[in-house]
């Protein structure tokens, strides 16, 4: 008898939780859709699914808290997993809404760029760009940055408890970019609580030699930081002197958009 080659076999098994995937999705996009929750029966026949594949979609996402079954109707319905990823995106929206027009300002008042980033994992995605020319893309203006070599990621990082970063950073090494990276938990601990104390973070060519990078945490009304804002240049356009009062006028920044979110430090 002649064996399946290993790729195929591990071919079929990606393409198989790939499917798992997109079907479980389209359940969740169908009880979206569908105010009163279906029965399993409704929705085996609306996706083309045999009872017991649906079922076992289902009670899988029941377990993450994406779906919910009320024992009253016999109805699967949206869970709050589902329903806090929404809510999330929605403030995302918000943020990004509101701080569009203070990004903008305070980038043509310095001359310099300004960014909005959000943390996912322990790596951070910028989301927004203002630039001096008045300009601005929601496009993220480059690559996912190693936590640690951000001035974004440890201003989020200082609005969490110390205990909560320690997880996120796992037990792994970090990441060194440059010669300046904080690689060590103990120096990047401490860098973060000195951010505590300015209210602002500096990447000091951490993550780009000759890039510098300053930032404010934002925070909504639960006291949780959910994105932060930046200047970011050349340590040429970014002088050492510049530091101080781009972190107060980034403060005030971060103030206008929570205020406009309803959100507040901690």
């Amino acid at each position: 008898m002649t064996k399946a080659p290993v790729n195929a076999i591990q071919d079929a098994a990606v393409q198989g939780k790939v499917r798992a995937v997109e079907r479980a999705l389209r359940l969740l996009e169908r009880l979206a859709g569908a105010s009163g929750g279906m029965r399993l029966g409704e929705l085996a026949k609306a996706e083309r699914l045999s009872a017991a594949t649906c079922l076992r979609l289902l009670t899988t996402m029941q377990e993450r808290g994406f779906v919910r079954f009320d024992g009253a109707s016999g109805g699967w319905m949206v869970g709050a997993a589902a329903l806090h990823v929404g809510a999330n995106v929605g403030a995302t929206r918000k943020i990004m809404s509101i701080a569009d027009p203070v990004a903008r300002q305070l980038s043509a008042a310095r001359g310099l760029p300004v960014n909005i980033g959000i943390l996912e994992g322990r790596s951070v995605t910028f989301l927004y760009r203002a630039t001096p020319n008045g300009a601005a893309t929601t496009a993220p203006p480059q690559q996912p940055l190693p936590v640690n070599c951000s001035a974004i990621g440890k201003a989020i990082l200082s609005g969490l408890p110390l205990p909560e970063v320690g997880t996120l950073l796992g037990g792994g090494r970090l990441a060194r970019l440059t010669g300046k990276s904080l690689g060590e938990r103990t120096s990047l601990l401490a860098d973060i609580r000195e951010v505590q104390r300015a209210r602002y973070a500096l990447d000091d060519e951490e993550n780009t030699q000759g890039l510098r990078c300053v930032a404010v945490p934002i925070f909504n009304h639960y006291h949780r930081p959910v994105a932060a804002i930046s200047i970011a240049s050349t340590a040429g356009r970014l002088r050492s002197d510049d530091i101080v009062p781009c972190g107060r006028e980034l403060i005030t920044a971060a103030d206008h958009i929570m205020l406009g979110i309803g959100g507040a430090r901690p």
